[in-house]
C-alpha cells in the first residue's frame, strides 16, 4: 500500500531542563479516526517506529511518536551521554502526563490511544494507574516491563547493586557487564533476545550510522535502582487494580528481557486487560518476522474493534 504522508518533528518541554522529541505522522488529506502516542522501549527513538507509524496509517490512524528522556534527541541528564541514567521513574511518567496533556496532543482533536513497549509499556501502566480520568480510549501494550529478566543473578547481588544505585558516585557508573553502544549491540546474540528478523534488527544500525547521537548504551547502577523500585510500585496492592481503561497486553512466547510470569500476573490483576502471548515471538514484537507482525496486528485489530 503507498500513500502520501505528513511528518512533523519538534521537541516538548515537560520541565525547563529537558527537552522531549517527538514526532507526528499521518496521512495527507486523509481522515483518522484516532491519534496514537507510542512510547517506545529502553534505547529507541523516532526513526525506529517507521514502519509502525505505516502500519497505523494504514489503519486510518495517525501517530505521535515520543522519545523518553536520555533518549534518542531528547535531553541526556549525564556528561557521558550513552550512559542510560535516571533518578526515579516517577520523571518519565510525569514526562508523559505532562505531554498527553500539552497542546500537541490536545490539537489533534481525535481519540487517543497509547501503544507503549517494554519500558515504554511500564512508564504508561504507571501513568493510566495514577492519573484519574485519562483520556486514553484504549491501550496496547507489547512486552511491558512490568518486570526485569535477570537471569541466573541472585537476588542478594540484585539487592547490593539497588544499593550502590542511590549513592554517589556509583548510581552514575554503568552496571556490571553494562557500557557504550558497540559491536556487542550488533551482534548476533543480542538479534537473539530481541527478534528473529535480522533485516529490521540491521536497519536499526542504519539509523544510528547516520547519526550516531542516537546510540544510547547500558544502564547506569541508578537506572536499576530506580526500575526496581518502580516495578515494586506497579506489583503493589490495588495498584494496578485502578485502571479502567481498555488495555491489550501482548508478551513475547521466547522473551528472556522481561519477566514474562510477572507480566501475565499483573494482567490477571487488571480487569479490562485482554493478554496475550504471541507465538514464536521474541522480546521486539514490533519488530519480529512479517508472519509474527501479522498475528498481533491481527489481534489488535480485534481489541481496538470490540474496544472502541
Amino acid at each position: 500500500m503507498t500513500f502520501l504522508t505528513e511528518k512533523k518533528i519538534d521537541f516538548f518541554s515537560p520541565s525547563p531542563d529537558v527537552s522531549l522529541r517527538y514526532c507526528h505522522w499521518t496521512r495527507k488529506n486523509h481522515p483518522t479516526k484516532a491519534t496514537v502516542l507510542i512510547i517506545p522501549g529502553r534505547t529507541e527513538y523516532i526513526e525506529k517506529y517507521h514502519e509502525v507509524a505505516f502500519d497505523l496509517m494504514s489503519r486510518d490512524y495517525d501517530s505521535v511518536i515520543l522519545e523518553m528522556r536520555n533518549h534518542g534527541l531528547s535531553t541526556r541528564p549525564l556528561r557521558n551521554t550513552q550512559k542510560h541514567y535516571v533518578d526515579s521513574f516517577d520523571d518519565m511518567v510525569r514526562d508523559v502526563d505532562r505531554f498527553i496533556d500539552s497542546d500537541v496532543i490536545k490539537a489533534r482533536k481525535r481519540p487517543l490511544l497509547l501503544l507503549a513497549h517494554s519500558m515504554g509499556g511500564h512508564v504508561a501502566l504507571r501513568y493510566l494507574a495514577e492519573k484519574k480520568q485519562p483520556p486514553i480510549k484504549a491501550a496496547i501494550f507489547s512486552a511491558p516491563m512490568v518486570g526485569i529478566n535477570w537471569g541466573k543473578l541472585p537476588h542478594w547481588l540484585i539487592s547490593a547493586f539497588t544499593v550502590l544505585g542511590g549513592m554517589a558516585p556509583f548510581k552514575y557508573m554503568y552496571a556490571p557487564s553494562q557500557g557504550d553502544y558497540g559491536p556487542s549491540n550488533r551482534s548476533e546474540r543480542t538479534q537473539r533476545l530481541l527478534t528473529h528478523d535480522r533485516h529490521r534488527f540491521e536497519d536499526e544500525w542504519k539509523h544510528i550510522d547516520k547519526n550516531p547521537n542516537l546510540a544510547l548504551g547500558g544502564i547506569t547502577l541508578g537506572w536499576l535502582r530506580a526500575a526496581v523500585q518502580s516495578i515494586q510500585k506497579l506489583k503493589s496492592a490495588g495498584y494496578v487494580e485502578r485502571i479502567h481503561t481498555p488495555l491489550f497486553i501482548a508478551q513475547g512466547q521466547l522473551d528472556r528481557v522481561v519477566d514474562n510470569a510477572a507480566m501475565a500476573d499483573l494482567a490477571a490483576r487488571i480487569s479490562t486487560a485482554r493478554f496475550s502471548v504471541i507465538e514464536g515471538a521474541a522480546h521486539e514484537i514490533l519488530c519480529e518476522t512479517n508472519d509474527i507482525r501479522l498475528n498481533f496486528w491481527h489481534q489488535v485489530d480485534d481489541f481496538l474493534k470490540q474496544s472502541l
